[in-house]
């Protein structure tokens, strides 16, 4: 395992990695705790506009291969093709394109 985010502190702004690799805890911005969460006793809320957690680049999340697992709770207003997770993809990446990004790819019911 690269890393793993449980989301599971609660309160401030770090969201901490509880893999053995350090450098990748996360920077929680515009999401707040929730404890409406089908795993653990705390999730992030997203407002869908402009929340998300940062975690600085590291070599150790550009593998030659990937499993990505997580689990998230979409709302009926949630926009079509919304990012669930990005990695440097787009005009800012190097080279351009690099990366990856999982997105929702419709909205839901």
């Amino acid at each position: 395992m690269i890393a793993h985010w449980d989301f599971e502190e609660g309160n401030g702004n770090t969201a901490l990695n509880s893999s053995s690799n350090a450098g990748l805890n996360g920077v929680i911005s515009g999401a707040a705790y929730t404890t409406d969460s089908a795993r653990g006793n705390y999730a992030l809320d997203f407002n869908g506009t402009n929340s998300f957690v940062q975690v600085a680049n590291n070599a150790l999340l550009v593998p030659q291969t990937i499993a990505i697992s997580l689990w998230f709770k979409g709302r009926p207003s949630q926009v079509a093709s919304a990012d669930l997770i990005d990695k440097g993809h787009g005009s800012g990446s190097s080279p351009y394109y690099a990366g990856y990004v999982f997105q929702l790819p419709r909205q839901l019911a």
